[in-house]
């Protein structure tokens, strides 16, 4: 009896060992499953935003960070911008720090400071980026982009060249020179010259109305123009009504990145020698071109010397390498012009000057009155 006695309670002993050593096993277990006890951290990614520029003051641009979980406690991260197409210090103020998001907070924002101006850019933008976190882990997206959204108008400056198509004939000479709201484009194969006044901007798109001259003579009927400038490139459609088919087609020209530098007329006058070329509009011929010292222009017509112009030049503010000519004809009636009646300096236009090399520079001139027109090539002697 003692025997069977001692037996069976060494038999519950042995199994309440046991028990007690599994349960113990599987706490074990648990806690090594946990990693000891510590809850993985929350990731961090950030998204931007986008904002108008305005013409003037700041804007300010938003980014925005986000946390997978709420985290218990504060956390924190590093962020800076740097460039995208937006440049520091001039489109934009650069933003450094360390941001926190409070215990219970799943989000946060940066703030970047957008300097407004009025001239034409295409949409630029700023990179913001993410390091150094506490509390956190970086997530798979750890920097986001900020856009400046550009309101402003373009406005084409300079010379440009490139092809049109006008009534099915295509032209590749086309040769332009813009500045505000005056576009004069003109082909000296096709003798035509059309002279656009811009009516209406907005942004890229213009629209306008052209004088269409033809061998010098103005076009009859009514043309318009439409089209997109980015200030590199100029793209537009005539429409209208004519006598002689230049009136309806498409040009397509761009900035002469190339040969738009410091020229100017100074180099032609360093001795007030005169510059020979080709003379398109009204005449076909062989013209010349002198440039004095104080910014006096004079051209003529080498078969007939009393055709000729003469008058001041003057560079645009903040143009690139264009120059506004106003004159009169000096004897229209001998030219075979007749001028209509108006104030001295009826004749306008443009003229550019083409740094072709280091010493000489070549001139193309395009001007009109309402009634005839003249543009020319002046090159390099």
């Amino acid at each position: 009896m003692p025997t069977i006695f001692t037996r069976k309670k060494y038999n519950a002993l042995s199994t309440l060992t046991v028990i007690l050593l599994s349960t113990a096993s599987l706490i074990g277990l648990n806690a090594c499953s946990s990693g000891g006890g510590s809850a993985p951290l929350p990731s961090v990614t950030i998204t931007g935003g986008s904002v108008v520029e305005g013409d003037t003051g700041t804007q300010m641009v938003s980014f925005t960070v986000n946390t997978s979980v709420a985290s218990t406690a504060s956390t924190t991260v590093v962020y800076a911008t740097s460039d995208g197409t937006a440049t520091a210090g001039t489109d934009y103020t650069a933003n450094t720090g360390t941001l926190t998001i409070p215990a219970g907070s799943t989000s946060a924002s940066i703030t970047v400071d957008v300097t407004g101006d009025t001239a034409f850019e295409f949409d630029e933008t700023i990179t913001m980026t993410l390091s150094s976190p506490s509390g956190l882990t970086l997530g798979t997206t750890s920097s986001a982009t900020g856009t400046i959204t550009d309101d402003d108008d373009a406005d084409t400056k300079g010379y440009f060249t490139g092809t049109a198509n006008v009534n099915s004939t295509p032209y590749a000479d086309m040769m332009g020179i813009a500045h505000n709201g005056r576009l004069m484009v003109f082909s000296p194969t096709a003798n035509v010259l059309y002279d656009i006044t811009i009516t209406n901007v907005s942004t890229m798109d213009f629209t306008g109305t052209v004088d269409v001259y033809v061998n010098g003579g103005i076009q009859a009927g009514v043309t318009t123009v439409s089209g997109t400038t980015n200030e590199s490139q100029v793209q537009g459609t005539f429409a209208g009504v004519g006598a002689t088919g230049f009136e309806v087609g498409s040009f397509d020209i761009l900035f002469d990145t190339q040969n738009n530098r410091s020229a100017s007329f100074t180099r032609m006058s360093t001795n007030n020698q005169s510059k020979p070329g080709n003379v398109y509009g009204y005449y076909t011929d062989t013209g010349l071109m002198r440039v004095n010292s104080v910014g006096a222009y004079v051209g003529s017509d080498d078969g007939n010397p009393q055709c000729g112009f003469v008058n001041n030049y003057n560079l645009p503010g903040n143009s690139i390498n264009v120059y506004l000519m106003a004159h009169d004809i000096t004897d229209s009636i001998n030219c075979g012009f007749i001028s209509p009646v108006g104030p001295p300096l009826n004749h306008s236009g443009f003229a550019s000057v083409i740094d072709t090399s280091a010493t000489d520079d070549t001139i193309v001139f395009a001007f009109s009155d309402g009634s005839i027109s003249l543009f020319g090539i002046i090159d390099k002697t």
